[in-house]
This record gives structure tokens, sequence and C-alpha cells, in this order.
């Protein structure tokens, strides 16, 4: 069983290493998402006393585009700073690079940036609107499918990434014939209500950290077993998130439906307000 502390920036906790440290305890496989912001030299030795890799997010090769996206002056080279330290403390380092509007266009300089640092585990997400009828930073199918033509291509050229992965999984079903193949090795099927869990901050338990309804229970009050048995997750993933044509599928197994997260936003936009 393992657990993945997310967030928002799970290291603005003081109490961070007490909680990590008492999970793993516990005996989970415990991995952390972190911005990389504010490793230091001496939270880069404790994260690799706890944690063999971590997942950080880099939104751009370009100082400014990653700034501006993250609206701080200066996150870029502290990410930066902090990827070099996880490094030099022989944690793995992977990286998340989320696609939105403001950075599709220079993509090349972020995989040029990955390279340079020796990563070797590259995610590919999209921005996931939290808002009804958000425009300014989504972007088309059109416009992600040419990122992933971009990065099957640099792949061919430099084979610099032991792993590339697509946590947000695609429909295989709407991808054009070219990039097929690169999209069914790199998708990772959406498995919400089946073997994942989001606990939030206030011990509520959700079926994945994008979908906020239903509230299956709160971990503060009642066991996580307990909630977990109470719950048809097979019959929610079938009725709430699949489609008739997806459950005859062949590629069902590869896609799992594509990310529910994503689709609400693209599909069911009266359905919008679940991901709040």
């Amino acid at each position: 069983m393992s657990l993945n502390f997310n967030g928002g920036e799970p290291l603005c906790r003081t109490d961070f290493f007490e909680i990590a440290t008492f999970a793993k305890d516990c005996g989970l496989d415990i991995h952390l998402n972190t911005n990389a912001s504010l490793i230091n030299e001496e939270k880069a030795q404790q994260i690799s006393k706890l944690f063999p890799s971590i997942c950080t997010t880099i939104l751009s090769g370009d100082e400014r585009i990653h700034d501006s996206l993250s609206k701080r002056s200066g996150a870029f080279f502290d990410a930066i700073k902090g990827i070099k330290l996880l490094q030099k403390h022989t944690v793995y380092v992977a990286v998340n690079l989320m696609l939105c509007s403001k950075n599709c266009s220079n993509i090349e300089s972020a995989f040029d940036l990955l390279r340079s640092l020796n990563i070797k585990t590259l995610l590919i997400t999209r921005y996931v609107p939290n808002q009804p009828n958000e425009t300014e930073l989504p972007i088309s199918d059109d416009d992600f499918f040419l990122v992933i033509r971009k990065l099957r291509d640099y792949q061919e050229e430099y084979k610099c990434f032991d792993r590339i992965a697509l946590p947000q999984p695609i429909k295989l079903c709407i991808v054009p014939h070219e990039i097929f193949q690169a999209v069914y090795d790199w998708n990772i099927p959406c498995n919400i209500g089946l073997c994942t869990a989001s606990i939030d901050a206030y011990g509520d338990i959700t079926p994945c950290n994008l979908i906020k309804k239903p509230v299956l229970g709160n971990a503060v009050t009642t066991s996580l077993a307990e909630i977990w048995s109470l719950f048809d997750g097979v019959t929610y993933c079938k009725t709430q998130h699949l489609m008739q044509q997806c459950l005859q599928c062949t590629y069902i197994e590869a896609c799992g439906g594509g990310c529910k997260g994503f689709n609400l936003t693209t599909e069911n936009k009266e359905n919008t307000n679940d991901l709040l």
C-alpha cells in the first residue's frame, strides 16, 4: 500500500517530516510531490532518508514563463536548485511537465532543460480548469497531440528519458494514428474507484485527487478500511465514469476511459463543480 504526499505544497507544513516518518514506520510505501522551491540542504538530507524518489514540476525551460505560471519571481531557479540538491543526496527526481496555453509553443526548451538535468522520468499532464468556462490556460486536443509528436521525435533523437508517462490518461479513441503507439505506451489508465483514493487536509476521502465528489467519508472519524469497504468502486467506475462504448472497447485497459477529472471539464461542463 502506497501513500503519496501531494498538495498544494506539502513542505509548507512544519510537521511534514514527522508525518512522513510516521507513515513510513507504518509500513507504507511513501512518495512525495513537491515544487522543490523550498528545498535547502537540510530538507534534502531529510527527504533522502525517507523518500527514494520524488516528483516535482517544471512549467517551462524559459525562466520567465515558469515564474509567470508560478506567480512568483525566482520560482524557476529555486526549483532547479532544489532538484540539484536532491540529486546530490541521491534522491531520484521525476518531473511532471504540466501543459497549458502559455508553455506549449516552446516546449522543446523544457525538454532541453530536463535533459541537461539528467532527468530520466518525464510525466506529461494538462492544465485542468477548476472553474466553469475557464478559457485562458486550457489547451485543445490538437495542441496536446502536437506536443506529444514533438516529444516522440525528441525522444527518438536523444533517447534521454528512461520513462515517459501520462498519469492523466488520454482516451485512445481520439488519438491520431501517427502517435497512437506513443500514447498507448505512455498512458497510465484511469483507475478511479478501483484502487486509489484521495484524502484532503481535513480527512475527507474522495475517489481521486481531481474529483471532489462524492465524499466517501472522513478518515478522522472513521477508518479508511471501513470507508473503502462500503464503497462499490467498480459500479462507480462503470456508471459514473465509463461510457458504454468504453466498456466494449478493446483498449479499455490501456486508458480506462481517459482521466475522469479532465473529461469532466471537456465533456460534462455542468458537472465541473465536482472538481471544486
